[in-house]
């Protein structure tokens, strides 16, 4: 599946800084992220 986000331009910077940092490309940090904020409790704010 192919989906398309709109990213302020300070998240773009820190994506694209964690994924040089981690050697990943965005859609992999993306995809680990959402996997892990449905992963989280009912209740739990990834905030």
């Amino acid at each position: 599946m192919t989906l398309t986000v709109r990213l302020p331009p300070r998240v773009e910077q820190e994506l694209a800084e964690y994924c040089v940092k981690h050697r990943l490309t965005k859609s992999e940090a993306v995809q680990r992220a959402l996997e892990e904020l449905l992963r989280a409790p009912a209740g739990r704010s990834a905030r």
